[in-house]
């Protein structure tokens, strides 16, 4: 319903932004500055619909995700030797989301070929300008080269019509959570899988022990979008077996993106392998957290201020031990209307 909704807006927008003589000229030929402040806000509307779903006005939103985002990139280097390729993968990966075949599709139909790679260009070159700048602050420069250079040429490709789709899963047998979430962030894995090497090569616990506290948090993003009511009705289950199922699962995909990180720590340093049992029980309470608080808001999306409440239960995560009774407590309610 929200792209059919979405499409009906750019329609009108586009109806009211273009004089009817011009149409084909504006849309269909080069792009001129017209056409970009007409794709440009369009994306602000979106963005400004976001926050104030949010319960947020749209500048203090931006506001605030300039200074988050300056405050963890200031805490990344601050706590990372080799942050600045961390850096490099996490914002690769904020690139990889502009290239779904769902948002290119899209912006093909809003423009012409011409156009829509220009669009694209320069809306990779946004979204990478705080990163590269940021990495220039902080004299990486071959970071920033590096970021710069595959940044634009991404702009090239639809990657998940080219990765995803081609990519086995271990997890044929977990629907939704387990085969999407893995899919999409498979290259994510295989970069922290890169970091191991100059964290064993140099004998920086610390470097390795975030690696696998890292799997643990990226798996958290395979419980933030909520699948369609038809794929909870069909387990046809009670309520507390249906929660019991969705948590083991949750815990063998966890157990097996996350044991070979761990088993590799170990081998190299042994003497540390109660700090990586920590980090492993740790990551597996996230993970737990992650799943109720998906069906304690279902069949919603979890908003900024449950965001806030979740990411404070990670950062301090005794609290969890309140907040999960809690996110069970509401999963039964919201799940009342699907199964028995």
């Amino acid at each position: 319903m929200f792209v059919i909704e979405f499409n009906k807006l750019v329609y009108k927008l586009h109806l009211l932004y273009v004089r009817p003589h011009k149409v084909k000229k504006s849309l269909f030929t080069f792009v001129k500055i017209n056409d970009l402040k007409y794709y440009f806000s369009l994306q602000w509307l979106r963005l400004s619909r976001w926050f104030e779903e949010q319960g947020i006005n749209p500048w203090l939103g931006v506001l605030l995700s300039i200074v988050g985002f300056l405050g963890v990139s200031k805490l990344l280097f601050y706590k990372l030797d080799v942050a600045g390729w961390v850096y490099v993968g996490i914002a690769l990966y904020t690139l990889s989301q502009l290239s779904s075949r769902e948002r290119n599709g899209e912006m093909q139909r809003m423009a012409s070929r011409k156009s829509y790679r220009r669009w694209r260009i320069l809306e990779n070159v946004g979204y990478m300008s705080p990163f590269v700048i940021f990495l220039l602050y902080e004299k990486a420069m071959w970071e920033a080269l590096v970021l710069a250079g595959i940044g634009i040429m991404m702009s090239l490709f639809v990657m998940r019509t080219l990765v995803v789709r081609t990519i086995p899963s271990p997890f044929r047998r977990i629907p939704f959570e387990g085969i999407v979430g893995f899919r999409l962030t498979i290259i994510v894995f295989l970069v922290i899988y890169l970091l191991l090497i100059p964290a064993i090569g140099v004998g920086n616990f610390n470097l390795g022990l975030v690696s696998l506290i890292a799997t643990y948090l990226i798996q958290l993003s395979f419980y933030l979008n909520p699948e369609k009511e038809y794929f909870v009705w069909i387990f046809s289950l009670s309520i507390e077996k249906f929660l019991k199922k969705k948590w083991l699962n949750a815990q063998f995909v966890a157990l097996v993106l996350s044991l070979p990180f761990a088993l590799i720590l170990v081998c190299f340093f042994p003497d540390k392998w109660m700090l990586i049992l920590g980090a492993i029980l740790v990551g597996h309470l996230w993970v737990s957290a992650g799943v109720f608080s998906k069906y304690g808001v279902y069949p919603k999306e979890m908003n900024v201020a449950q965001g806030f409440i979740m990411a404070l239960g990670i950062i301090v995560f005794p609290l969890l031990g309140i907040f999960i009774p809690l996110y069970i407590k509401r999963s039964k309610e919201k799940l009342r209307l699907y199964l028995k």
